[in-house]
Parts: structure tokens; sequence; C-alpha cells
């Protein structure tokens, strides 16, 4: 959604809970700063079980940060 200048980012659960990967995300999310980008994040799993409730939520998100 690059108009609005947001990511969207889907993680496995690994993600959120391997340390090493933490700082790699880190590391590499800090570049999307410079273009005043935001990421949102959602997992797989949330993906999974709830699709229904967040399949348009960002699209919503996008058209009110383009404002």
């Amino acid at each position: 959604m690059l108009e609005a200048k947001l990511f969207i980012e889907v993680d496995v659960l690994q993600d959120f809970i391997n340390p090493d990967q933490i700082m790699g995300d880190l590391k590499r999310n800090h570049y999307s700063d410079e273009d005043d980008f935001r990421t949102f994040y959602l997992t797989n799993q949330i993906i999974d079980r709830y699709l229904d409730q967040v399949a348009d939520r960002p699209a919503k998100v996008a058209a009110e940060l383009k404002g």
C-alpha cells in the first residue's frame, strides 16, 4: 500500500519468539523509517483464525493514512 506508506508483513510465530529473528527484523524495519513508512504486522495464526475480521482492516487504515 505504497500511497499510504504502509507495509503489511505476515510473519510466522518464529518471528516473534526467536531473538535472532527479532533482531534481524528490527534492523531491516529501520530502513523503512527513512521514507516514513509504517509496518503493520500479522501472524499466520491471526490470519488463519480471524481472516474475516482482519481481511479489510489494513485497506481501511491505508485509506485513512492517505487522508
